[in-house]
């Protein structure tokens, strides 16, 4: 399953935002290494985004 996650996210052309969620989720719960992840999703930085207040 996780494979063909991969996949789809490689395939096709989803938002940077979809990509950092997917990068954080694979980070927090797949215990992956940020920097192959960034580097499979394509992901050259990540934007953090405006809490609020």
């Amino acid at each position: 399953m996780e494979d063909h996650i991969r996949k789809l996210i490689n395939c096709y052309h989803y938002s940077d935002e979809v990509k950092e969620v997917t990068a954080a989720f694979r980070l927090l719960f797949g215990g992956e290494d940020a920097k192959q992840i960034m580097q499979k999703l394509g992901l050259h930085s990540v934007t953090p985004h405006p809490t609020k207040t």
